[in-house]
């Protein structure tokens, strides 16, 4: 079972690690896009459906998968495995 807040600390995860990509020299275009799709998943933000949260979350997980660091694909594979799990929980409970 997913662990509740899991994503949400997770995108707060990317918005702070995206401070530290732009100082080391991120693209600014890359560093907003990370931005634009973590800042929707984190606590406090306006709350978002269920399947646009999925959305930004695999948006998410691409754009890090662009980012030549291993703590992005840290976060990426954290945020995967996330996601399985969510979708893994609402097939359990369809059925």
């Amino acid at each position: 079972m997913a662990e509740p807040g899991r994503l949400e600390d997770l995108a707060a995860s990317v918005v702070t690690q995206v401070e530290v990509w732009i100082l080391e020299g991120l693209a600014h275009d890359v560093a907003l896009a990370l931005a634009q799709n973590a800042l929707p998943l984190t606590e406090g933000a306006p709350a978002v459906g269920g399947v646009q949260r999925r959305a930004h979350a695999r948006v998410l997980i691409a754009l890090l998968l662009l980012v030549n660091d291993p703590a992005a694909g840290d976060l990426a594979t954290a945020l995967m495995e996330v996601l399985r799990e969510e979708t893994r929980q609402e097939r359990v409970l369809a059925s």
